[in-house]
């Protein structure tokens, strides 16, 4: 597991357990302000690359709000890490689910980045 620098192991779990949950929070609001504060984290301190926020994207992808599939969707397309074909395959799941949301744009973005170029993703991509 990555650390935090000056933190215990447990103390550093807690801090991302935490914001993975303020994260959720904001996504489920869907806020301009909200997405603009998500876009700042996921961006900073190689959050997206904790093993701990890449295993809870697993839960997020199957959660029935589309701002918290986009969320998770986002986390793994900005994660330099290799992800499982276990993810992978949720992923796939919320890009064909039809309902055309930025979640689906996002898993499309999220499965490019980590090597798939299959027909589906090209054309969600191309869709937005």
């Amino acid at each position: 597991m990555m650390k935090f620098k000056g933190l215990s192991e447990e103390s550093g779990e807690n801090l991302l357990k935490a914001k993975i949950s303020g994260l959720k929070i904001m996504a489920e609001r869907g806020s301009d302000k909200d997405g603009e504060t998500i876009d700042k984290q996921l961006a900073s301190d190689n959050f997206c690359d904790f093993q701990q926020v890449i295993d809870w994207t697993g839960k997020g992808l199957e959660d029935s709000k589309e701002e918290v599939r986009d969320l998770a969707g986002s986390i793994l397309e900005q994660s330099t890490k290799d992800i499982s074909e276990s993810l992978k395959e949720k992923l796939r799941v919320v890009l064909v689910s039809g309902k055309g949301g930025y979640d689906e744009f996002r898993a499309a973005c999220a499965l490019f980045k980590h090597g798939e170029k299959s027909a589906e993703v090209v054309a969600k991509l191309n869709e937005f």
